[in-house]
């Protein structure tokens, strides 16, 4: 069921399989792969747990990769430092080396990061996602120049990972070199990354004075945003970029609508702490106390 994605009947099997015996490692990892490739990490991070608690040395590699990378996007950058390196006694491949470096990208710890990084790239040469990460790490080392040649290689072996390419692209712009920025950012763009890497292209080109290149990605920023604290987070760049243009009546459009998503933001955020206030209140009131039962008198007794 698990190959042919039928979730939910691969689900409701290897629930049953483990009502049965608990300690089923196998089923344990099936599970974990079942909710990694459905994006639910917390489970996912549970049954991998489960699976090298009952049997690490016979748990395929698999699992160390995907339990480290779940790490990675949970922010337990820590944890996944541990994993890797306990994988690397199990089997130090490219794999387990990139995810320890990229751990240990994570923690800030960019000499180490390298070390484990140039190891991966000596097993797997061809590998573009190694090179890309070789140059992300050359650039948060301050070595530009390295940092290209990697990225070079990146391209020549078909680098398309959105992600990265948007975090190298970011990590230009923060150095100020806009115009390295704008390469990575456009190929992030162009690979399916969501709105933030088009409204930092937007910035990019803006700062190298592409008004209409700027305010090309902006709107095409704006059309893939989902929530209103995104759009306003691109509508005043947008606004600076008409008013440069002397488009002074796009501009005053696009600022009816800050103020009409602000009004409406605010009345959602108001009816939200009235209904919170009055279900409070709710909770406070107290019932009042049962009168007590009248006291028979004498002349009730009789």
């Amino acid at each position: 069921a698990l190959d042919r994605s039928d979730f939910p009947q691969a689900h409701a099997y290897l629930a049953e399989t483990l009502a049965q015996g608990g300690e089923d490692p196998r089923a344990l990892e099936l599970l974990g792969h079942l909710c990694y490739t459905q994006g639910v990490l917390p489970d996912a991070i549970d049954s991998y747990q489960k699976a090298l608690a009952f049997a690490q040395e016979t748990c395929a590699l698999q699992v160390y990769i995907r339990l480290g990378k779940a790490y990675i996007k949970v922010e337990k950058y820590e944890e996944a430092r541990q994993l890797y390196m306990s994988a690397c006694s199990v089997c130090p491949c490219a794999s387990v080396w990139a995810g320890l470096g990229t751990a240990y990208m994570r923690l800030k710890m960019f000499s180490q990061a390298e070390e484990c990084l140039i190891e991966a790239n000596l097993l797997d040469y061809l590998n573009p996602r190694i090179w890309g990460q070789l140059a992300l790490c050359c650039l948060e080392r301050d070595r530009s120049t390295e940092a290209e040649q990697a990225l070079a290689q990146a391209h020549r072996h078909g680098l398309a990972d959105a992600d990265l390419m948007e975090e190298i692209g970011r990590k230009y712009f923060t150095m100020g070199l806009f115009e390295f920025a704008v390469g990575p950012l456009r190929e992030a763009a162009q690979t399916g990354a969501g709105p933030t890497a088009l409204c930092l292209l937007g910035d990019a080109l803006f700062e190298l004075a592409d008004m209409q290149g700027a305010k090309h990605e902006y709107l095409a920023a704006l059309d893939k945003c989902t929530s209103p604290e995104d759009k306003l987070n691109i509508l005043p760049q947008l606004i600076k970029v008409t008013n440069i243009r002397g488009e002074d009546a796009e501009a005053k459009t696009h600022a009816s609508v800050i103020h009409t998503m602000q009004s409406e933001i605010a009345k959602t955020k108001k009816m939200s702490e009235e209904k919170a206030a009055a279900a409070l209140i709710l909770d406070e009131v107290v019932e009042p106390n049962p009168e007590p039962e009248p006291k028979m008198t004498n002349e009730d007794e009789s």
